[in-house]
């Protein structure tokens, strides 16, 4: 189908320019080659850190094809950090280390005779004070309800967050916490101040919860500029032409790769609706 979509873009611009000579150029993507996919977060506790490595699928694929034979590196001023694979396209560092506020970290990944590149600088830590919402109706009523936080940040920067609710497991009694995913591109920006407000990004996503339930929010810290190409994904899912064929979501690698690679700090709040 692919074959004869372009075919036919083909002949019906032979026909519109006839005998001018007119050259177009078609810069159509191949989709049939897949690309490169590169994942992974410097957190800033001294652990082994991990990267993911894997090729684009298509849509409903349950599993993507892991890339085993990569090489990671990633360059820092306090030295050069190796990773080696494990299993199913996981790689971690040979030894463990932790991300430095305010550093930048050059990662570099060789596969197949090329060299995928990035730089990011690692975010600073944020603090959370409290956490609450600007209403108490339920939720299950369709009312929409935003979370604020009053936090304080080391920088100027942005934060992400995951959200998770509770289940009890029967037997043991403990809570066991599931994730509700939001989009990556929900970002905020912050500043560097001890003492502010941030309203999440949450349209109607939280019908899930009742106004008695207890969730739990991790906030993840990332610097400017992964806060400013996430929210180049934002517009791209917003206002291009998402599920095209022809067009692609922003490259966060050299020679088009996709995925993420950034530091981050974690802190985690709990709040009962």
């Amino acid at each position: 189908m692919r074959k004869w979509l372009s075919t036919y873009l083909l002949i019906a611009i032979a026909l519109q320019t006839g005998c001018s000579k007119k050259t177009i150029d078609l810069d159509l993507t191949q989709h049939v080659d897949q690309k490169l996919v590169v994942e992974g977060r410097i957190s800033n506790v001294v652990e082994r850190q991990e990267f993911t490595c894997s090729l684009t699928s298509d849509f409903g694929a349950t599993a993507p094809d892991a890339v085993t034979d990569a090489d990671i590196t990633i360059y820092t001023d306090e030295g050069i950090y190796h990773f080696s694979h494990s299993a199913g396209g996981l790689y971690g560092s040979d030894v463990p280390f932790a991300g430095i506020p305010g550093q930048t970290y050059s990662i570099e990944i060789l596969w197949k005779g090329e060299i995928y590149d990035a730089e990011t600088i690692m975010a600073s830590p944020v603090y959370i004070d409290s956490v609450w919402s600007n209403t108490t109706s339920a939720i299950f009523q369709g009312t929409q309800q935003d979370i604020k936080v009053r936090l304080g940040s080391e920088a100027d920067q942005y934060i992400r967050y995951k959200i998770y609710a509770p289940a009890l497991d029967s037997i043991t009694s403990d809570t066991i916490w599931t994730e509700y995913p939001v989009p990556v591109y929900w970002v905020t920006p912050v500043f560097a101040a001890p003492n502010q407000i941030v309203t999440l990004p949450a349209n109607d996503h939280y019908f899930h919860f009742d106004s008695t339930d207890r969730i739990k929010i991790e906030v993840y810290s990332i610097s400017t500029d992964i806060g400013e190409y996430l929210l180049e994904l934002r517009d791209y899912m917003n206002k291009e032409l998402p599920n095209s064929q022809y067009h692609n979501p922003p490259f966060f690698y050299s020679n088009d790769a996709y995925g993420m690679g950034y530091g981050g700090c974690l802190v985690t709040a709990y709040y009962v609706f």
